[in-house]
């Protein structure tokens, strides 16, 4: 909510209209991205009746702090209202956002694709609102525990063919957007892994990267493949799913990031995965900044992730870690817990999260 004062009273603006004083009536649907946007919204698309009025008397630095607080759709509308607010509308590009949706629900995906086309296209022909692109995020907006499965029904056939396109999109759209700082993959409620291969090859390219999350993807990248440009590759946070994938495809943004600030790891497995391990071990000597470390883990992981805390203790490679969240997944022998606590005097941990699930297996 923004708060505008004309002539001594206190008039609200909404996240969506504007009271009109002098000017017109101002509808962007010939914009592309409008057009994208709205394929995505439950909402109608409507026109906006906009006034500058008192706004255009604002200072330039608070009329971007204006702008940076509102939706795309009200970005491109207040910034066509004249000439001066134009400029401003590369803060609707600034933190694009799509919905992945379920197998079962195809429908959610294909428009993600033609939408992801638009916007392409539109910054395309526009390389300074590409500049603008900041953050890129790709979710299921619906829970996966609301959500019930029928693996009958799913076309998954369907699914493979959208999730083929969208992968092809998404590295086009990351081709155009050298400014990224933030992108965030997650779809957990979707029942498999989604193959994304030319994304990530683009990824690996983008050298202002400050946070990647990437969980039910996965892409088999070969190590001696990617162009050594890829190893500077440092985010401050990273996201990643162990379970079903290769290192490879994550290893330039683990190995010497001596910027990394919090790291998530999740279905670390079995300690005999060697290309896990080596990874792991190789990168974590260079982690001098690492404050946050969260694991999900099963028995045999919570093992290999101890043996790694306990070589960066005797290294002293982790001297700023001061929170950890353990999440082990245990059958029946908890005996590895108070090593693990014991491990933990070697850093000034100021935040501790324990949490310890146990399992039985059926005979």
């Amino acid at each position: 909510m923004v708060q505008l004062f004309r002539s001594g009273r206190c008039s609200c603006v909404s996240s969506r209209t504007m009271d009109c004083d002098e000017l017109t009536v101002c509808t962007l649907t010939e914009s592309p991205l409008e057009g994208a946007l709205e394929k995505l919204s439950l909402g109608q698309p409507a026109g906006r009746r906009v006034s500058p009025h008192r706004l255009l008397t604002l200072p330039m630095e608070v009329l971007d702090g204006i702008f940076r607080q509102t939706d795309s759709h009200d970005a491109l509308a207040l910034s066509g209202t004249c000439t001066r607010l134009r400029p401003l509308a590369t803060w609707a590009y600034s933190d694009i956002r799509f919905a992945l949706g379920r197998p079962e629900r195809p429908k959610v995906l294909s428009a993600t694709v033609e939408a992801l086309q638009l916007l392409t296209g539109a910054l395309r022909s526009r390389p300074d609102h590409a500049m603008a692109v900041r953050s890129i995020v790709l979710c299921d907006p619906i829970p996966a525990n609301l959500q019930a499965v029928n693996s009958a029904n799913v076309p998954w056939p369907t699914w493979n063919l959208l999730a083929e396109q969208l992968d092809f999109n998404i590295a086009e759209l990351l081709s155009l957007t050298p400014m990224l700082r933030r992108f965030i993959w997650s779809n957990y409620a979707v029942g498999h892994y989604t193959d994304i291969q030319q994304t990530m090859t683009q990824l690996k390219r983008l050298q202002c990267l400050q946070e990647v999350s990437l969980y039910r993807a996965r892409a088999e990248i070969p190590d001696v493949d990617l162009d050594s440009r890829t190893h500077s590759i440092r985010p401050e946070r990273l996201s990643v799913d162990c379970l079903k994938s290769s290192p490879w495809w994550c290893s330039p943004f683990l190995r010497n990031n001596n910027r990394l600030r919090s790291l998530d790891l999740r279905f670390v497995g079995d300690p005999q995965d060697t290309d896990w391990a080596r990874e792991l071990y190789l990168a974590a000597i260079s982690w001098r900044k690492l404050e946050t470390l969260n694991v999900e883990c099963s028995e045999e992981g919570a093992r290999a992730m101890l043996g790694l805390i306990a070589h960066c203790a005797a290294c002293e490679s982790w001297p700023s870690l001061a929170s950890i969240s353990f999440k082990p997944m245990f059958s029946h022998n908890r005996s590895i817990l108070p090593e693990f606590l014991t491990t933990l005097r070697s850093f000034p941990i100021r935040r501790l999260h324990l949490t310890v699930n146990e399992f039985v297996q059926s005979l």
